[in-house]
């Protein structure tokens, strides 16, 4: 094997191996609240241990792994930051449709369909959410405990985990 070969190898595998690090980092604990499905996921750009520092201004990628625990035609955003015990809901993500955002995870390979909305939610199937939202400047600079998840067409939690964090 030539030097170069070796070199390209030995690259890659450097390369892969910081890859597949920075993919664990942005990887949180799931602190549930319920739902008929589990959560077997959460990761939060930016943020590898609570609380997550979610600054003003600037945008965040949430995602979120989840098997169905019951079917569903439709499901929507539940998204609150509790600050004080007291609910608020975050602006322009709470009451929001879900199905857009989340797509079906083919359970032998793991892959993740791209551009297929995932409504209807059928129990047992694995799904991935993902949604890009800013932390507004109204947004008060404290402590909050943010309450992520979705309902059914009924108003049943059918997902939903807490992330602690500070708005700043």
């Amino acid at each position: 094997m030539s030097i170069n070969m070796m070199c390209l190898k030995s690259f890659i595998l450097v390369s892969l191996a910081i890859f597949m690090d920075y993919i664990k980092a942005d990887s949180l604990p799931v602190i549930s609240c319920g739902g008929s499905a589990l959560v077997k996921e959460v990761r939060l750009t930016g943020c590898s241990k609570y609380p997550c520092l979610l600054k003003k201004g600037k945008k965040f990628t949430l995602e979120y792994d989840f098997e169905g625990g019951e079917d569903s035609s439709t499901i929507t955003n539940s998204v609150y930051g509790i600050i004080n015990r007291v609910s608020l809901p975050f602006i322009g993500v709470n009451g929001a449709p879900a199905c857009q955002k989340t797509t079906p995870i083919d359970l032998r390979t793991g892959a993740r369909a791209i551009n297929v909305p995932s409504c209807p939610i059928f129990s047992g199937q694995a799904y991935t959410y993902s949604n890009t939202f800013p932390i507004l400047s109204i947004y008060p600079t404290t402590d909050v405990t943010v309450q992520y998840g979705a309902v059914d067409g009924r108003g049943e939690k059918i997902a939903c985990f807490i992330i602690p964090a500070r708005i700043a």
